[in-house]
């Protein structure tokens, strides 16, 4: 009896990158509107700080850890399509 042939795995692979991919382009709206809203409330924090208000300082260290941690998702986020051109 003569065996099976496999599918290809080429075209599994390209499904997966295409899905991937997809959900990636997805992803760019809501990734850049975090980063726009940790600016503001860095903005807010810079402001409260301006006028001596203790809590200014809180709002910036929050921000600053927000944006460094989304800096890190921004920059695996690009190294996902230059790995997959």
């Amino acid at each position: 009896m003569p065996r099976a042939r496999r599918a290809s795995r080429k075209r599994s692979r390209a499904s997966s990158l295409a899905k991937v991919r997809a959900l990636a382009f997805d992803m760019e709206e809501p990734l850049n509107e975090a980063i726009d809203h940790v600016v503001a409330l860095r903005l807010m924090g810079w402001g409260l700080t301006a006028l001596d208000k203790d809590n200014g300082r809180a709002v910036l260290a929050a921000s600053w850890e927000a944006s460094r941690r989304l800096d890190m998702l921004k920059d695996i986020w690009e190294k996902m399509f230059r790995a997959s051109a």
